[in-house]
C-alpha cells in the first residue's frame, strides 16, 4: 500500500495536464503530493519512522487510511480544476486606486519590517547564529521583543506579514494587465516575501518554502497571459532566488547537523516523506483528544473567547490525554483529525469543497472578476500550505482570512460615501 498514494498522485497529475492542454494548478498540487508520496517510500520501508517516531515498518499503512488520504485529498484539489484558469482571457473589475493602495501597503509592510529587523536579521545571518537560533527556537527562547517606536512599527508587520503573500498574484495582475512601471511589479514581487523576513529570525525555512509553492501556483495560473518575454525575466528572477533559498537551505541543514550529512539528507527526506505514513499511523492508533476548535478558529478563541492559544501547550495535553506526539507533518488532515475526529475531518473537506466550488464559478468562461482571484487565492492555500500542516491555526493567518475577505468586498462591491439628492441627480442627467 505504501507505493499507492505515489501512483494515484502521479496519474492525477497527468490526468489535469491532459485535461486542461498544460500544467497548471490543479497539476501542480497533484505534483506535491505525489512527490511527497515517493519520499514516503524509502522514509517507511528503511525504517526511519522506527528509529525517529518508534513506528514500526509493518504500522501505519493499511487500506483504509490510504484510501480516505487519496480521496479527500483529491476533493480538495478539485475546485481547482474546474476554475479551467487556461480558458481565463480577461481579469475584470479591478479598481485602480485600491489596486495600488492595496499594491503599496504591501510594499511599505515590507520596507518597515526590515528597517525594524535589520540588526536581528544580520546577527543571524552572520558566524554560528543560525544554529544558536534553532537550539533556542525548539527550546522555547527565541521570543523577540521590541518596545518604544520599534513595537509599534513592528505592527504593521504583525497585521499585514501573511497578507503580504497576496502580492505574488498581485504582482501578476500588474504585470498582465496594467502598464505599471517595471520597478513598480519589482517591488511588488519583493514585498511578497515580507514573511520569509521574519522566518528567517528563528532560521526558519517552512515560510520559504511556502512562497517557493505559492508562486509556482500562480505562475501556472497566469502563464498563459504573460509575455513571452516577462515570462523569460520570471525564469531568472526565480532561477536566482531558488538558488538563495537552496543556499539557506543548506546553511540551517548544516546549522542543526554539522558533521553529520547522512544525517541531514535522512531527516530531509522525512520531512518530505513522513505526512502520508504519519496520517495512516493516527488514523489506525490514535483516539482520544478533545475535540477542539482552537487551532481551526483560532482568532475567535483568543479575541473573543479571551483564551490565549499556546501550540506547545496544546500539543503537551493532547500528549498527556493520549500519549501520541502531533508536533509531525501528516498534512492538514492529520491536524483536522486530531482536532475534531474522523468524522468531523470528512465533513470539513466536504464543505471545503462546497464552499470553493460555490464562490469560485463565473459567469463566462472567458472572464474572472478581479475579486476571485482573491478568493482562489485564500482557498488555495489549504491543500498548498497543507501539504504538511493545517496552516491556518494561527491568530496571524485569521488576519490574513479576514483582510482578504475585506478586500473581496471592497473589489467586488462599489460604496458611496454619501448619496446625491434628487435635485443633484437631475442636474447631472
Amino acid at each position: 500500500m505504501i507505493a499507492v498514494p505515489f501512483i494515484y498522485f502521479s496519474l492525477l497529475c497527468l490526468y489535469f495536464v491532459w485535461k486542461h492542454k498544460r500544467f497548471e494548478a490543479a497539476s501542480w498540487l497533484s505534483f506535491l503530493y505525489a512527490v511527497s508520496a515517493l519520499a514516503s517510500i524509502p522514509v517507511h520501508s528503511t525504517g526511519m519512522m522506527e528509529l525517529v517516531y518508534e513506528i514500526k515498518a509493518d504500522e501505519g499503512i493499511g487500506v483504509v487510511p490510504t484510501f480516505i488520504y487519496c480521496a479527500l485529498l483529491t476533493l480538495s484539489i478539485l475546485p481547482f480544476s474546474a476554475v479551467h484558469s487556461e480558458k481565463i482571457k480577461k481579469i475584470d473589475d479591478c479598481k485602480p486606486w485600491l489596486f495600488q493602495c492595496v499594491s503599496w501597503l504591501f510594499i511599505v509592510t515590507f520596507f518597515i519590517t526590515v528597517l525594524v529587523y535589520v540588526k536581528d536579521l544580520k546577527d543571524v545571518l552572520t558566524g554560528d547564529a543560525l544554529k544558536t537560533v534553532r537550539d533556542m527556537v525548539y527550546a522555547g527562547e527565541n521570543e523577540i521583543q521590541s518596545t518604544g517606536i520599534r513595537y509599534y512599527m513592528g505592527l504593521m508587520e504583525t497585521l499585514f506579514s501573511a497578507l503580504a503573500m497576496l502580492a505574488i498574484p498581485f504582482f501578476f495582475y500588474s504585470l498582465c494587465f496594467t502598464k505599471n512601471a517595471w520597478w513598480f511589479n519589482a517591488l511588488l514581487l519583493l514585498s511578497s516575501s515580507t514573511s520569509i523576513v521574519k522566518s528567517i529570525l528563528i532560521a526558519g525555512r517552512t515560510q520559504i518554502v511556502y512562497w517557493v509553492f505559492i508562486f509556482v501556483a500562480c505562475y501556472l495560473f497566469f502563464a498563459h497571459l504573460i509575455k513571452p518575454k516577462h515570462k523569460h525575466i520570471i525564469r531568472i528572477v526565480f532561477g536566482g532566488f531558488a538558488g538563495v533559498v537552496l543556499l539557506f537551505f543548506a546553511a540551517v541543514t548544516a546549522a542543526r547537523y554539522h558533521d553529520l550529512a547522512e544525517l541531514a539528507y535522512q531527516m530531509l527526506l522525512l520531512y518530505i516523506g513522513e505526512p502520508f505514513v504519519m496520517f495512516c499511523h493516527f488514523w489506525d492508533n490514535f483516539s482520544g483528544s478533545d475535540f477542539s476548535l482552537q487551532r481551526i478558529l483560532p482568532f475567535t478563541h483568543k479575541f473573543l473567547m479571551g483564551m490565549d492559544i499556546d501550540l506547545e501547550l496544546y500539543r503537551d495535553r493532547v500528549y498527556s490525554q493520549t500519549g501520541f506526539f502531533i508536533g509531525v507533518f501528516f498534512t492538514f488532515l492529520g491536524d483536522l483529525l486530531i482536532d475534531i475526529g474522523r468524522l468531523g475531518m470528512m465533513v470539513y473537506v466536504f464543505l471545503y469543497h462546497g464552499v470553493t466550488r460555490f464562490f469560485l464559478r463565473r459567469e463566462r468562461e472567458d472572464v474572472m472578476p478581479f475579486y476571485q482571484i482573491l478568493l482562489w487565492f485564500l482557498f488555495i492555500l489549504l491543500p498548498l500550505e497543507g501539504l504538511f500542516y493545517y496552516s491556518f491555526h494561527t491568530v496571524r493567518m485569521s488576519y490574513y482570512v479576514i483582510e482578504t475577505i475585506l478586500l473581496v468586498f471592497l473589489f467586488k462591491y462599489r460604496f458611496r460615501l454619501f448619496h446625491r439628492n434628487q435635485e443633484e441627480a437631475d442636474k447631472i442627467t
